[in-house]
Protein backbone atom coordinates (compact mmCIF):
# COMPACT_ATOMS: atom_id res chain seq x y z
CA UNK A 1 0.00 0.00 0.00
CA UNK A 2 1.25 3.47 -0.89
CA UNK A 3 2.28 5.20 2.38
CA UNK A 4 0.99 8.52 1.05
CA UNK A 5 -2.46 7.03 0.48
CA UNK A 6 -2.45 5.56 3.99
CA UNK A 7 -1.45 8.92 5.54
CA UNK A 8 -4.20 10.65 3.57
CA UNK A 9 -6.73 8.04 4.70
CA UNK A 10 -5.79 8.36 8.37
CA UNK A 11 -5.85 12.17 8.14
CA UNK A 12 -9.34 12.14 6.62
CA UNK A 13 -10.40 9.66 9.30
CA UNK A 14 -9.17 11.96 12.07
CA UNK A 15 -11.04 14.87 10.46
CA UNK A 16 -14.28 12.87 10.32
CA UNK A 17 -13.64 11.64 13.86
CA UNK A 18 -13.43 15.20 15.16
CA UNK A 19 -16.81 15.98 13.65
CA UNK A 20 -18.33 12.78 15.04
CA UNK A 21 -16.94 13.64 18.48
CA UNK A 22 -18.50 17.10 18.52
CA UNK A 23 -21.92 15.60 17.86
CA UNK A 24 -21.42 12.76 20.37
CA UNK A 25 -20.30 15.06 23.21
CA UNK A 26 -23.73 16.69 23.35
CA UNK A 27 -25.47 13.32 23.37
CA UNK A 28 -23.17 11.99 26.08
CA UNK A 29 -23.52 15.13 28.22
CA UNK A 30 -27.30 14.72 28.42
CA UNK A 31 -26.92 11.09 29.45
CA UNK A 32 -24.13 11.75 31.92
CA UNK A 33 -26.02 14.49 33.77
CA UNK A 34 -29.64 13.35 33.55
CA UNK A 35 -29.41 9.67 32.54
CA UNK A 36 -31.60 10.53 29.54
CA UNK A 37 -30.92 8.72 26.26
CA UNK A 38 -31.88 11.58 23.96
CA UNK A 39 -32.61 9.74 20.72
CA UNK A 40 -33.94 13.04 19.32
CA UNK A 41 -30.36 14.37 19.30
CA UNK A 42 -29.98 13.32 15.67
CA UNK A 43 -33.11 15.19 14.61
CA UNK A 44 -31.89 18.31 16.41
CA UNK A 45 -28.63 17.92 14.51
CA UNK A 46 -30.75 17.79 11.34
CA UNK A 47 -32.45 21.07 12.32
CA UNK A 48 -28.99 22.60 12.74
CA UNK A 49 -28.21 21.60 9.14
CA UNK A 50 -31.38 23.29 7.90
CA UNK A 51 -30.79 26.37 10.06
CA UNK A 52 -27.38 26.93 8.46
CA UNK A 53 -28.78 26.18 4.99
CA UNK A 54 -31.68 28.63 5.16
CA UNK A 55 -29.71 31.40 6.88
CA UNK A 56 -27.12 31.15 4.13
CA UNK A 57 -29.57 30.80 1.25
CA UNK A 58 -32.26 33.31 2.26
CA UNK A 59 -30.25 35.96 4.08
CA UNK A 60 -26.83 35.58 2.49
CA UNK A 61 -25.04 34.91 5.78
CA UNK A 62 -21.51 33.60 5.79
CA UNK A 63 -22.03 29.84 6.42
CA UNK A 64 -19.82 29.89 9.52
CA UNK A 65 -21.23 33.16 10.80
CA UNK A 66 -24.53 31.30 11.14
CA UNK A 67 -23.05 29.52 14.18
CA UNK A 68 -23.35 32.78 16.11
CA UNK A 69 -27.12 32.45 15.65
CA UNK A 70 -27.44 28.67 15.79
CA UNK A 71 -25.66 28.13 19.11
CA UNK A 72 -27.78 30.53 21.24
CA UNK A 73 -30.93 29.57 19.31
CA UNK A 74 -30.44 25.87 19.98
CA UNK A 75 -29.40 26.50 23.58
CA UNK A 76 -32.74 28.25 24.07
CA UNK A 77 -34.53 25.40 22.28
CA UNK A 78 -32.80 22.89 24.57
CA UNK A 79 -33.86 24.84 27.67
CA UNK A 80 -37.47 24.91 26.43
CA UNK A 81 -37.47 21.18 25.65
CA UNK A 82 -35.99 20.39 29.04
CA UNK A 83 -38.56 22.49 30.87
CA UNK A 84 -41.48 21.22 28.79
CA UNK A 85 -40.73 17.52 28.34
CA UNK A 86 -37.49 16.18 29.82
CA UNK A 87 -38.00 17.60 33.33
CA UNK A 88 -41.24 15.62 33.59
CA UNK A 89 -39.54 12.25 33.04
CA UNK A 90 -36.05 12.65 34.56
CA UNK A 91 -36.96 10.64 37.65
CA UNK A 92 -39.05 8.09 35.74
CA UNK A 93 -37.62 4.78 34.52
CA UNK A 94 -35.18 5.26 31.64
CA UNK A 95 -37.51 3.68 29.11
CA UNK A 96 -40.06 6.45 29.75
CA UNK A 97 -37.60 9.23 28.83
CA UNK A 98 -36.49 7.09 25.88
CA UNK A 99 -40.06 6.94 24.56
CA UNK A 100 -40.60 10.67 25.09
CA UNK A 101 -37.41 11.49 23.16
CA UNK A 102 -38.35 9.00 20.44
CA UNK A 103 -41.75 10.66 20.05
CA UNK A 104 -40.04 14.05 19.89
CA UNK A 105 -37.69 12.77 17.18
CA UNK A 106 -40.65 11.60 15.08
CA UNK A 107 -42.39 14.97 15.43
CA UNK A 108 -39.26 16.90 14.42
CA UNK A 109 -38.45 14.60 11.51
CA UNK A 110 -41.93 14.56 10.03
CA UNK A 111 -42.33 18.31 10.50
CA UNK A 112 -39.10 18.84 8.57
CA UNK A 113 -40.30 16.43 5.89
CA UNK A 114 -43.57 18.35 5.47
CA UNK A 115 -41.86 21.74 5.38
CA UNK A 116 -38.81 20.96 3.25
CA UNK A 117 -39.51 17.61 1.49
CA UNK A 118 -37.08 14.68 1.39
CA UNK A 119 -34.72 16.23 -1.17
CA UNK A 120 -31.04 16.27 -0.32
CA UNK A 121 -29.49 19.70 0.21
CA UNK A 122 -26.03 21.05 0.86
CA UNK A 123 -25.15 24.43 2.36
CA UNK A 124 -23.15 26.46 -0.13
CA UNK A 125 -19.56 26.92 0.97
CA UNK A 126 -19.09 30.00 -1.23
CA UNK A 127 -15.59 31.43 -0.84
CA UNK A 128 -14.65 28.43 1.33
CA UNK A 129 -15.12 25.99 -1.56
CA UNK A 130 -11.44 25.28 -2.16
CA UNK A 131 -8.73 22.73 -1.44
CA UNK A 132 -5.85 23.34 0.95
CA UNK A 133 -2.58 21.47 0.51
CA UNK A 134 -1.00 20.17 3.71
CA UNK A 135 2.20 18.59 2.49
CA UNK A 136 1.17 15.84 0.07
CA UNK A 137 -2.43 15.89 1.31
CA UNK A 138 -5.24 17.95 -0.19
CA UNK A 139 -8.09 18.72 2.19
CA UNK A 140 -11.27 20.69 1.50
CA UNK A 141 -11.28 23.97 3.44
CA UNK A 142 -14.74 23.31 5.01
CA UNK A 143 -13.33 20.15 6.60
CA UNK A 144 -10.37 22.05 8.04
CA UNK A 145 -12.69 24.70 9.46
CA UNK A 146 -14.98 21.98 10.85
CA UNK A 147 -12.02 20.44 12.68
CA UNK A 148 -11.00 23.86 14.02
CA UNK A 149 -14.53 24.53 15.30
CA UNK A 150 -14.69 21.04 16.82
CA UNK A 151 -11.38 21.45 18.65
CA UNK A 152 -12.50 24.88 19.92
CA UNK A 153 -15.68 23.28 21.28
CA UNK A 154 -13.66 20.48 22.90
CA UNK A 155 -11.41 23.02 24.62
CA UNK A 156 -14.44 25.05 25.73
CA UNK A 157 -16.13 21.97 27.22
CA UNK A 158 -13.00 20.82 29.04
CA UNK A 159 -12.39 24.32 30.45
CA UNK A 160 -16.04 24.61 31.48
CA UNK A 161 -16.13 21.24 33.22
CA UNK A 162 -12.74 21.45 34.91
CA UNK A 163 -12.12 25.12 35.70
CA UNK A 164 -15.48 26.71 36.50
CA UNK A 165 -17.73 26.33 39.51
CA UNK A 166 -20.70 25.46 37.34
CA UNK A 167 -18.63 22.87 35.48
CA UNK A 168 -17.67 21.29 38.80
CA UNK A 169 -21.36 21.25 39.70
CA UNK A 170 -22.10 19.40 36.46
CA UNK A 171 -19.38 16.85 37.23
CA UNK A 172 -20.70 16.43 40.76
CA UNK A 173 -24.19 15.67 39.46
CA UNK A 174 -22.74 13.21 36.94
CA UNK A 175 -20.84 11.38 39.67
CA UNK A 176 -23.31 11.38 42.59
CA UNK A 177 -26.62 13.18 42.41
CA UNK A 178 -27.47 12.50 46.06
CA UNK A 179 -24.18 13.94 47.25
CA UNK A 180 -24.66 16.94 44.95
CA UNK A 181 -28.05 17.65 46.51
CA UNK A 182 -26.62 17.38 50.02
CA UNK A 183 -23.97 20.02 49.37
CA UNK A 184 -26.55 22.44 47.95
CA UNK A 185 -25.92 22.21 44.21
CA UNK A 186 -28.99 23.53 42.29
CA UNK A 187 -29.83 20.27 40.52
CA UNK A 188 -32.64 21.64 38.36
CA UNK A 189 -30.47 24.49 37.10
CA UNK A 190 -27.69 22.04 36.24
CA UNK A 191 -30.18 19.90 34.33
CA UNK A 192 -31.53 22.92 32.46
CA UNK A 193 -28.19 24.38 31.40
CA UNK A 194 -26.63 21.00 30.62
CA UNK A 195 -29.45 20.08 28.27
CA UNK A 196 -29.22 23.51 26.66
CA UNK A 197 -25.49 22.99 26.05
CA UNK A 198 -26.18 19.49 24.72
CA UNK A 199 -28.68 20.75 22.15
CA UNK A 200 -26.50 23.74 21.19
CA UNK A 201 -23.68 21.28 20.38
CA UNK A 202 -26.10 19.27 18.22
CA UNK A 203 -27.11 22.43 16.35
CA UNK A 204 -23.51 23.61 15.94
CA UNK A 205 -22.34 20.25 14.62
CA UNK A 206 -25.25 20.23 12.17
CA UNK A 207 -24.37 23.73 11.02
CA UNK A 208 -20.74 22.96 10.21
CA UNK A 209 -21.44 19.53 8.73
CA UNK A 210 -24.16 20.86 6.43
CA UNK A 211 -21.34 22.18 4.22
CA UNK A 212 -19.78 18.72 3.97
CA UNK A 213 -22.55 16.11 4.00
CA UNK A 214 -25.70 16.28 1.85
CA UNK A 215 -28.65 16.15 4.24
CA UNK A 216 -32.39 15.62 4.31
CA UNK A 217 -34.86 15.11 7.21
CA UNK A 218 -33.63 11.52 7.71
CA UNK A 219 -29.93 12.27 8.26
CA UNK A 220 -30.46 12.31 12.03
CA UNK A 221 -30.68 8.52 12.21
CA UNK A 222 -27.21 7.97 10.75
CA UNK A 223 -25.48 10.35 13.14
CA UNK A 224 -27.58 9.27 16.10
CA UNK A 225 -26.45 5.67 15.66
CA UNK A 226 -22.84 6.80 15.37
CA UNK A 227 -23.17 8.90 18.54
CA UNK A 228 -24.63 5.93 20.41
CA UNK A 229 -21.79 3.66 19.27
CA UNK A 230 -19.19 6.32 20.17
CA UNK A 231 -20.73 6.62 23.65
CA UNK A 232 -20.56 2.86 24.14
CA UNK A 233 -16.98 2.84 22.87
CA UNK A 234 -15.73 5.71 25.02
CA UNK A 235 -18.03 5.17 28.01
CA UNK A 236 -21.49 6.61 28.62
CA UNK A 237 -21.34 9.96 30.38
CA UNK A 238 -17.60 10.39 29.71
CA UNK A 239 -16.85 13.53 27.69
CA UNK A 240 -13.25 12.53 27.02
CA UNK A 241 -14.59 9.14 25.93
CA UNK A 242 -16.68 10.86 23.25
CA UNK A 243 -13.59 12.59 21.85
CA UNK A 244 -11.43 9.46 21.77
CA UNK A 245 -14.30 7.25 20.62
CA UNK A 246 -15.12 9.60 17.74
CA UNK A 247 -11.50 9.66 16.56
CA UNK A 248 -11.25 5.86 16.72
CA UNK A 249 -14.47 5.50 14.75
CA UNK A 250 -13.43 8.03 12.10
CA UNK A 251 -10.04 6.42 11.49
CA UNK A 252 -11.51 2.89 11.53
CA UNK A 253 -14.16 3.81 8.96
CA UNK A 254 -11.58 5.36 6.64
CA UNK A 255 -9.23 2.36 6.85
CA UNK A 256 -12.04 -0.14 6.26
CA UNK A 257 -13.27 1.89 3.28
CA UNK A 258 -9.73 1.90 1.84
CA UNK A 259 -8.74 -1.70 2.54
CA UNK A 260 -12.03 -3.57 2.19
CA UNK A 261 -15.01 -1.65 0.81
CA UNK A 262 -16.72 1.69 1.23
CA UNK A 263 -20.00 -0.23 1.50
CA UNK A 264 -18.89 -1.49 4.93
CA UNK A 265 -18.12 1.97 6.29
CA UNK A 266 -21.38 2.39 8.21
CA UNK A 267 -21.05 -1.11 9.69
CA UNK A 268 -17.75 -0.25 11.40
CA UNK A 269 -19.46 1.56 14.29
CA UNK A 270 -21.51 -1.52 15.15
CA UNK A 271 -18.51 -3.85 14.87
CA UNK A 272 -16.55 -1.63 17.27
CA UNK A 273 -19.54 -1.48 19.63
CA UNK A 274 -19.83 -5.27 19.72
CA UNK A 275 -16.11 -5.66 20.35
CA UNK A 276 -16.05 -3.13 23.21
CA UNK A 277 -19.14 -4.71 24.80
CA UNK A 278 -17.40 -8.08 24.72
CA UNK A 279 -14.02 -6.83 25.98
CA UNK A 280 -14.87 -3.87 28.24
CA UNK A 281 -18.63 -3.25 28.57
CA UNK A 282 -18.13 -0.01 30.49
CA UNK A 283 -16.22 1.56 27.57
CA UNK A 284 -12.64 2.76 27.28
CA UNK A 285 -13.04 5.44 29.98
CA UNK A 286 -15.91 3.78 31.85
CA UNK A 287 -15.65 2.65 35.45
Amino acid sequence: MDPQVLVHTITMGLIEGCMYSLFAIGFNLAFGVMRVVNVAHGQLFMLGCYAAYWLTLLYGFDPYFTLLFIIPLFFTLGVLLQKTFISKVIYSPMEVSLLVCFALSLVLENTALILWSGDFRLTRAGAYDKLISIGPINVALPRIIAVSVSISMFVFMMLLLNYTNFGRAIRAVMQDITGAKLVGIPINLVYLVSFGISISLAGASGGIMSLIYPFNPFIGYTFMLKAFCISVLGGFGRIEGSIVGGLILGVSESIVALCISGLLKDAVAFILMILILLLKPSGIFGR
